[in-house]
C-alpha cells in the first residue's frame, strides 16, 4: 500500500479510528464513503483496522491520495473528504 500527499493545509482533519472518510477512484465515477473502525461492519461501507484499505487511509488528510494492494489487485482512491 502506498500514500502520495498532496498541497494540503496542515489543518486538515486526519483519518483516524472512527473517521467517516469521502473517496474518489479517479478511474470512475461517483463517490463512496468509509466509515473507519476497530472491527468490520457490512451493513454499510465500512473498513477495519485489519483491512488494507483501512490501513491506507489512518493517518491521511484531504488530498491524499492511497492506493490499496489487494489480492492480484490494485485500487487507487483520493481522499475528498474526513469527518470525525
Amino acid at each position: 500500500m502506498s500514500a502520495e500527499s498532496h498541497d494540503v493545509e496542515s489543518s486538515a482533519p486526519v483519518v483516524r479510528l472512527g473517521s467517516r472518510v469521502r473517496l474518489r477512484n479517479p478511474g470512475m465515477e461517483g463517490e463512496e464513503t468509509a466509515v473507519v473502525r476497530s472491527v468490520n461492519d457490512i451493513e454499510l461501507f465500512h473498513v477495519s483496522a485489519r483491512t488494507p484499505l483501512e490501513r491506507a487511509l489512518l493517518g491521511r488528510r484531504t488530498g491524499d491520495r492511497v492506493t490499496v494492494h489487494t489480492r492480484g489487485a490494485n485500487a487507487s482512491f483520493v481522499i475528498v473528504a474526513v469527518d470525525g
